[in-house]
């Protein structure tokens, strides 16, 4: 009797063990990350290791802006593996379809295998890619062709999406261009390095703590310069914005950071008169290559593990700001 007890105890922990590890290993999915259905079955971004990630949605019977954006992928992969610059087995390119009722798993697949060798085909359902679509800042609308064969097109953005060779997300490139996409490109491949004490100071002079507990609230970074029309302009809206202002003192830390001088200036944005030196240790180049800040003004949004969980080039409405904080903080749970 003793032996069957003791038979059993051992089988429940070797079981429960098993389980673990199977837990254990399971692949982490994010707020970005995405699964669709290919020829071969399920792909998820999450697994894809080892792997730099652009994501695009679009679908095959688009007549201009996928051939278009999808080409200029193309042409830029080209030229910097010609010189050099990076290399091609290192990035994955996943063309998620928008049409999901006339393009199908094989269809989206063979369609993206003609612009580029390492690419998955993800096909979703209406529901899925509604979902999706506040985090990829995607906008797209069915429009009717009464008049035609097709029945109907699909107007969208050219929006790329970018998660590095950890699966983590990178950047979201709007209106791609060669200059930009180039820049994007090369920035992914460039091996990087953690300046561990550089990022504990970022984060004690942000968060005044040294430590960073689960379910934090997540930082908004707002860098601008001075002379910058676009910077002034937005943040005069996020100042009139009363439910976006709300929001962010409420939900998030939110910093402005001056990149004008060779020193850094941060103080909270609802707070204009606290402005306080920072660290000289921390170098403006050291914080604009940390977040991939390419232009002003850039907005960062960052989890409780300082890992980016948005990342907003430029001059941007306030209402999709909005919007935006409120799809991040409605998946958030301090990543």
């Amino acid at each position: 009797m003793k032996s069957k007890i003791l038979g059993f105890f051992v089988l429940f922990f070797l079981g429960f063990g098993a389980m673990s590890a199977y837990l254990y290993l399971k692949p982490q999915h994010t707020i970005y990350d995405l699964c669709g259905k290919t020829p071969q079955g399920k792909v998820c971004i999450s697994d894809v290791k080892g792997k730099n990630v652009l994501v695009y949605f679009g679908y095959t019977f688009c007549p201009d802006v996928c051939p278009i954006t999808l080409s200029l992928i193309s042409d830029v992969f080209t030229q910097v593996q010609e010189q050099g610059e990076i290399d091609l087995a290192d990035f994955v390119l996943m063309f998620v379809t928008l049409d999901p009722l006339r393009d199908s798993p094989q269809d989206t697949q063979e369609y993206i295998s003609h612009f580029f060798p390492h690419s998955y085909g993800l096909w979703l359902t209406e529901d899925e890619l509604a979902k999706l679509a506040p985090m990829y800042k995607l906008k797209y609308q069915k429009i009717a062709l009464p008049n035609s064969a097709m029945q109907y097109s699909i107007a969208h953005t050219s929006n790329i999406a970018f998660f590095d060779s950890t699966g983590k997300f990178y950047s979201i490139l709007e209106n791609p261009t060669f200059e930009s996409l180039h820049t994007m490109l090369t920035s992914l491949s460039t091996p990087k390095t953690t300046n561990t004490l550089a990022k504990k100071a970022l984060m004690e002079n942000f968060l005044d703590t040294t430590t960073l507990e689960i379910g934090d609230k997540p930082l908004f970074l707002f860098f601008g310069s001075q002379g910058c029309v676009h910077c002034q302009k937005l943040l005069e809206s996020l100042h009139t914005h009363t439910a976006l202002q709300e929001l962010l003192q409420t939900k998030f830390r939110a910093h402005y950071i001056d990149i004008t001088y060779p020193h850094l200036y941060e103080f909270v944005s609802t707070s204009k008169d606290s402005v306080q030196n920072l660290p000289k240790a921390l170098k403006t180049n050291e914080l604009m290559t940390r977040y991939n800040v390419l232009a002003t003004p850039t907005l960062v949004i960052i989890d409780s593990h300082a890992e980016v969980l948005q990342r907003l080039i430029g001059d941007c409405d306030v209402s999709v700001l909005f919007d935006t904080l409120q799809n991040i903080l409605a998946q958030y749970k301090g990543l």
